[in-house]
């Protein structure tokens, strides 16, 4: 029976200098160490982060493209949008992830 692996990845904003990309290929690279199995889905949720902090997840995607054979679930939520005029900026980011099994976008607007 072929065991389904799951790669599960959950980001969040803790200071200025953090870089993603490397924080999902540190856990790729555990990932593979643990089973000869590719990875056949992926999770990322990306919670809590700016418009400006979310476009830098854009390579990011790429590299989890190239990570998951199958398929790529993206939750992201509580983005914190200035205003109702800024959430049509998503339109690029749902557009380059447009191939992905599932995406969620939960707006939070900032006050």
């Amino acid at each position: 029976m072929k065991q389904k692996l799951l790669l599960e990845i959950n980001i969040r904003w803790q200071q200025r200098d953090f870089a993603p990309t490397l924080v999902v290929s540190s856990l790729w690279q555990k990932q593979k160490q643990n089973s000869t199995q590719r990875t056949k889905l992926c999770f990322l949720s990306i919670s809590n982060v700016s418009m400006t902090e979310l476009f830098r997840f854009l390579p990011l995607h790429l590299l989890l493209r190239n990570i998951c054979s199958k398929r790529l679930h993206i939750q992201i939520k509580n983005i914190k949008a200035r205003a109702n005029l800024e959430v049509d900026s998503l339109l690029p980011f749902a557009y380059v992830i447009r191939k992905t099994t599932k995406v969620e976008f939960n707006l939070r607007k900032k006050i």
